[in-house]
């Protein structure tokens, strides 16, 4: 049995129930309800029903499994994130996806939090409704303490990266900007879109138009060789880039219109690396000249100043959890998780 993985099956609910049991042998308690709450769930809620019905369906399986009262889970789940968007530092990040030599491939390292390098795990999500595309994922585990080691009754499912059954991928990275709002989980949209959408164009409209509580950068890729950089940016609005060939991104706007937006990031990290790990990646592309294979994915990853290493408070305590190397027209994939530490665990589909 590998820790590193979950997978569930079934409907919306049945699958929401299966997760209920899971957090109630995690122990988790619900024992208060988000300060943001009674402000904002009406709000809350109408913007679920209209993007992502299906993950109320879902919480009403929840609550089931853990046997807690439907409204507190609804009120909880809907607003919990609220108040985290106020104090959660950007995550650091770096990912591109390139369509060279008749193959769609991607290329990321996720950097989070120290205390998530033990706990981030591969998830599978499988429909037998049909109600939604069968999806893979990884999750961070929702881990927000900076420098502490969390336990199992404060993890959540939230994916950071996922792809479906028909060879579409998103993924997450932090954003610059202070100002927050209402609306969908950031982790909560790439499970939606994954779910509902087959290709980049599909998904396109709808990151248009869903409303985010913070500043964030979603990267997309199809197998048909569609992608995309799509910048939401609460103060400024959302900006969209597509390439047949080549995005990249790391924490940074790149649009014009959003580039003040980026002054944001010094004020927390004055050497902020994002602009050398955007600049790494466009030069190492570019020099392998459209010739990039999924096997030198990881080699590209694995080194500064792409692959992350402020281990320890003092340092930020941001790591790098994992490196993805995926081949979207092959349905390949390999994940190295805690690529930093010797133990090390590796999850492939070759």
């Amino acid at each position: 049995m590998n820790d590193r993985k979950l997978a569930f099956k079934g409907t919306h609910d049945e699958i929401g129930e299966q997760v209920g049991l899971l957090y109630k042998r995690w122990h988790h308690s619900y024992s208060f309800m988000p300060p943001l709450a009674e402000r904002y769930y009406s709000k809350q809620l109408e913007i679920y029903e209209e993007f992502y019905p299906e993950y109320l369906i879902f919480l009403s399986g929840l609550s089931k499994g853990l046997g807690l009262n439907k409204d507190k889970i609804f009120k909880f789940n809907l607003t919990i994130f609220l108040s985290l968007a106020e104090k959660i530092a950007a995550n650091q990040c770096s990912v591109f996806a390139v369509h060279n030599q008749g193959k769609v491939l991607v290329g990321r390292n996720y950097d989070w939090l120290e205390s998530s390098e033990k706990n981030s795990k591969f998830i599978s999500y499988k429909f037998t409704d049909r109600s939604s595309f069968n999806l893979d994922g990884i999750s961070d585990m929702g881990t927000w303490k900076p420098g502490v080691l969390v336990d199992s009754s404060q993890f959540v499912l939230l994916l950071d990266d996922a792809w479906n059954e028909k060879g579409l991928y998103i993924g997450l990275n932090g954003g610059p900007g202070k100002k927050t709002g209402v609306g969908i989980s950031n982790p909560h949209i790439i499970q939606l879109i994954t779910e509902q959408c087959e290709t980049v164009e599909q998904a396109l409209p709808i990151l248009e138009r869903i409303p985010v509580p913070n500043s964030k950068i979603f990267i997309l890729a199809d197998k048909n060789g569609n992608l995309a950089v799509v910048e939401k940016s609460i103060e400024k609005g959302t900006r969209i880039r597509t390439s047949k060939q080549l995005v990249i991104a790391t924490n940074h706007f790149i649009n014009p219109d959003l580039a003040s937006e980026n002054s944001h990031l010094f004020q927390e990290t004055p050497f902020h690396s994002s602009f050398a790990r955007y600049n790494y990646l466009e030069a190492n592309l570019a020099k392998l000249n459209g010739r990039l294979t999924f096997e030198q994915i990881g080699s590209l990853l694995d080194k500064p100043p792409i692959l992350q290493n402020w281990r320890g408070i003092d340092k930020g305590g941001v790591l790098t959890l994992w490196t993805l190397s995926l081949n979207l027209t092959g349905n390949k994939y390999k994940i190295k998780f805690a690529p930093l530490d010797h133990n090390s665990v590796e999850i492939n589909q070759i």
